[in-house]
């Protein structure tokens, strides 16, 4: 095992040696034992091909310098105005390249102020085109309004109008009565069929002012119309019927078929076809909420349950609000 030349100690991986590439010395890789300061230790360590050379081997080798002064000056003198031109002249080109430059970024900056200042002018075009606009969207606007108030005032003129026509119409109806369920047959006597009916409800046949058969539609049977000299008195035949059952057979007596003879004859108040329709559209789509759907005194009445307070139907669209708050 090899020692250090410098402390006898041995050379161990604990403690490294240098070994000098010239005359071969031996020591510990240590400041004490070589004389390097730690970085001068750290770049032999690190750095490849880096050679050590002993304190003794280093004062033997000659030195020469490298760094050479003329004696004659005159040389110096030349150097001096070489750079005193040679600067004079590249400050006269940076001088140039900036003066260049600069026009050049003047001229950029003249066309981008001029197309920033075309754009500005189409803008401010383009935003007072957009305020006319804004202006006239909001006249439009009023406009619309207004005659949408307008439009729904006059709908509902018109439904005003509308349902007092069919009070009307409705109103000529008043003193009719309707019967269904006799069918029409050959040479049928009308005024005989009605006092027959009159003396099956113990009233007086004289409150008829005229009987009328009405044509069927779609192959119906059509209904016989009575026409009574007051309004109260079509109530009074209606409870009269319910008070007694009437069937064919105690209207025309010679029926020979005995399924068609029991076929009950029904007495209605005569409505109109809007009413007819609108009442059959309540009953169609609130017959399960609503226990009573009937008409009375030119109106459609519907009541959920018999205490409660009735609701007039004047329209469909009554119809449909009642039934979305059935579905609620």
């Amino acid at each position: 095992m090899p020692k250090c030349d410098n402390c006898d100690k041995s050379i161990t991986k604990k403690l490294p040696g240098l070994e000098c590439n010239k005359c071969g010395k031996v020591v510990h890789a240590n400041q004490l034992c070589t004389g390097l300061s730690s970085k001068q230790l750290s770049a032999l360590r690190n750095t490849e091909n880096l050679e050590w050379t002993c304190e003794d081997c280093h004062k033997e080798s000659p030195h020469r310098k490298s760094f050479i002064i003329p004696e004659d000056d005159d040389d110096d003198t030349d150097e001096n105005q070489l750079g005193k031109s040679g600067s004079a002249a590249m400050s006269k080109l940076l001088s140039d390249i900036s003066t260049e430059v600069k026009k050049a970024v003047k001229k950029e900056l003249a066309s981008v102020n001029e197309s920033l200042s075309s754009w500005c002018i189409k803008m401010n075009t383009i935003n007072a085109t957009l305020d006319t606009l804004t202006e006239k969207v909001k006249d439009l606007e009023k406009k619309n309004m207004y005659l949408t108030n307008q439009n729904t005032h006059l709908e509902l003129k018109v439904n005003a109008m509308e349902q007092q026509i069919r009070n009307m119409d409705q109103k000529l109806l008043d003193n009719v009565l309707e019967i269904t369920g006799i069918p029409e047959g050959k040479n049928e006597n009308l005024e005989e069929l009605s006092s027959k009916l009159a003396s099956k409800l113990n009233i007086e046949k004289r409150q008829v002012s005229m009987v009328k058969r009405l044509k069927g539609r779609d192959g119906k049977e059509g209904v016989i119309q009575l026409v009574l000299q007051q309004e109260e008195q079509v109530n009074q035949w209606i409870r009269a019927a319910r008070r007694e059952t009437i069937a064919m057979e105690d209207i025309i007596p010679n029926v020979t078929n005995p399924d068609v003879a029991k076929i009950r004859v029904i007495l209605r108040r005569a409505l109109t076809k809007a009413n007819k329709t609108l009442l059959w559209q309540a009953k169609q789509i609130l017959k399960e909420t609503y226990k009573y759907i009937w008409f009375q005194g030119g109106r459609i009445l519907a009541r959920k349950n018999d205490n409660d307070k009735p609701i007039i139907i004047r329209s469909s669209c009554d119809i449909d609000k009642m039934s979305m708050l059935k579905d609620r």
